[in-house]
């Protein structure tokens, strides 16, 4: 199938500028879109299907096909926790691309609990989207982190390094490995 990029939505705000920067991601990669909302069930094996749900991520794909028609975009509406859904998506994707705040009530985080979670658990690269994704010609600031433990012999920074500038020149001094702080 090649490469795959999945985007989680859940009718926030964020959730269209997450598509967005996935779609982006997509086509730098060359790769297929999918677009995900996770359906919380009611009570544990009861599922009332919510028509919002699917046009919700039809929605999204609607929006993709505007933004970026050469992307191939496919649409799902899984049950399940958000986390869960998406960390069983990241078995398949290389790339998971979230909003950094959705429905959830506390406004004043800076990191939503699903992208937070998502983080820990996913079997691929998750992008937190913070604001609205506008790509300019130079770049802008990207953070990587990076669990050695894990993902020593996974790591390759080439494809990140396509989309930055800044990835191309190594950070530095023991802030870069965790031990530079006040």
């Amino acid at each position: 199938m090649g490469t795959l990029v999945v985007v989680g939505v859940d009718g926030s705000s964020m959730s269209l500028t997450a598509v967005e920067a996935a779609a982006a991601a997509a086509v730098l990669r060359g790769a297929q879109l999918r677009v995900v909302h996770a359906q919380v069930p009611i009570k544990p094996r009861y599922v009332v299907p919510d028509p919002a749900a699917r046009a919700l991520v039809h929605e999204a794909a609607i929006h993709t096909r505007r933004t970026a028609p050469e992307v191939t975009v496919t649409t799902a509406v899984v049950t399940g926790d958000v986390v869960h859904v998406l960390e069983v998506e990241s078995q398949a994707a290389d790339l998971i691309v979230v909003g950094s705040r959705g429905m959830g009530g506390l406004k004043g985080l800076l990191l939503g609990s699903t992208p937070l979670s998502l983080a820990a658990r996913s079997h691929c690269p998750v992008m937190t989207v913070r604001e609205v994704h506008r790509p300019s010609a130079g770049g802008g600031p990207v953070v990587l982190g990076i669990d050695p433990r894990r993902h020593r012999s996974q790591v390759d920074m080439k494809p990140a390094a396509h989309v930055t500038p800044a990835l191309r020149r190594p950070v530095g001094g023991e802030a870069a490995a965790g031990r530079g702080r006040g």
